[in-house]
């Protein structure tokens, strides 16, 4: 998971309760900063339950701040986990928001 600025993160290939912690600690700094959150994921191999929660969190997040949740380059991993929780319309709006 990198940060390449203060608003831009890049998830981990694993999207799982392990990576959780240092995650959530990355996107409440980076909305600390700024409500406008980027969030690559297109290094994203294996997302489970907690990691969507996170991410559908920051997005509640940021929207309550003002601002939003963008997803750019989701994995077909991602795309796939967002489905199968029948939440594939989150993933769709979170992308079409990066253009």
């Amino acid at each position: 998971m990198t940060s390449t600025d203060a608003k831009t993160l890049e998830l981990p290939g694993t999207l799982d309760i392990r990576t959780v912690p240092e995650l959530k600690e990355s996107l409440v700094a980076m909305l600390a900063v700024s409500p406008d959150l980027r969030v690559i994921g297109s290094d994203v191999a294996i997302a489970t339950t907690p990691g969507l929660q996170l991410l559908m969190s920051a997005a509640c997040s940021a929207e309550k701040q003002g601002g939003s949740l963008v997803l750019v380059d989701p994995s077909q991993t991602l795309h796939a986990a967002f489905t199968d929780i029948g939440c594939s319309s989150l993933i769709t709006d979170w992308s079409k928001a990066d253009g």
